[in-house]
């Protein structure tokens, strides 16, 4: 996954991302006074992540997980410059905005607001499972779908599928590097979905709960494992939690959230891996994603 300055991505009649003329695999970056912006792409997609890195503080100032086309999946979440949450925006897999929320400097709720799907929430009622603020449950594509897996990241394949080879520390399918969604289940019983570029975690990863509800939303990033927001929610979509962490994997930021939506408890911790400037060989925190 390259990284390219975002001027010299430019697009195509179909809409299509272009860097050299060849449909861009990649990261662009692109830097102005208030934040560094990186956009994820696939074969010309948008897709994986879109964040804002603040240059100075390293802290995000918005992030927002994608799915093909571009489209929100899950929590877009924004930040001030120190670090606190502002608000969080919540998309349903029918593309439809189902949580609202914004928070004072203080860590207090200033609002909540649910809306309904565009068409999915009377089925859930007729179902009895009430109000579902995200996506159905991800299920496993086998057969003749999972064999469509080089840039087809609509591919959903159970873990058992894959295997490691530690040659070059890559998942393969069929001998190839996997592109895609990798399907798995937690000890808790929850159902994990994250996904993976070139045999290797690199984007968000997504956790539902046994009853269908997603509950777990973060980001990972080989070798380090947990990089940047991970939130927490419980069934009925309340917050619960928000961990961050710094791109070399160290935990940096515990936040806990009460039953009112306020927040409870914040505890910063230093970070025992430092990140070496390749320019200049000082040693300093690291930001909270690459750049």
């Amino acid at each position: 996954m390259i990284r390219a300055d975002g001027r010299e991505v430019s697009y195509s009649e179909k809409g299509l991302a272009l860097f050299h003329g060849e449909e861009f695999t990649g990261y662009s970056v692109t830097h102005d006074s208030d934040s560094i912006d990186v956009q994820s792409f696939i074969s010309g997609f948008e897709f994986g992540m879109y964040y804002g890195v603040h240059p100075e503080t390293g802290t995000l100032t918005h992030f927002t997980p994608l799915q093909f086309g571009g489209m929100t999946l899950g929590a877009e979440v924004e930040w001030d410059q120190h670090g606190r949450v502002r608000s969080e925006t919540i998309a349903g897999f029918d593309g439809s905005n189902r949580v609202l929320r914004k928070w004072g400097e203080d860590g207090r709720l200033r609002s909540d607001r649910r809306e309904q799907g565009i068409f999915y929430d009377r089925a859930f009622e007729d179902l009895g499972l009430g109000f579902v603020p995200w996506m159905q449950t991800p299920r496993a594509q086998l057969g003749d779908r999972a064999k469509n897996y080089s840039f087809d990241l609509t591919a959903v394949v159970p873990e058992s599928e894959l295997r490691w080879d530690p040659r070059d520390e890559k998942s393969r399918l069929r001998g190839e590097a996997y592109w895609g969604y990798l399907l798995s289940r937690t000890d808790q019983g929850r159902t994990r979905m994250r996904q993976v570029l070139d045999g290797r975690d690199e984007g968000p990863v997504w956790e539902w709960a046994p009853s269908g509800k997603l509950v777990l939303q973060g980001v990972l990033h080989h070798p380090y494992g947990r990089v940047g927001p991970w939130h927490e929610w419980d069934e009925t979509g309340r917050l619960l939690s928000e961990t961050v962490y710094d791109a070399l994997g160290n935990r940096i930021i515990d936040r806990h959230f009460d039953e009112t939506g306020n927040l409870a408890h914040e505890q910063h911790h230093e970070p025992t891996h430092l990140w070496t400037d390749p320019d200049t060989g000082q040693e300093r925190p690291a930001p909270w994603l690459w750049f």
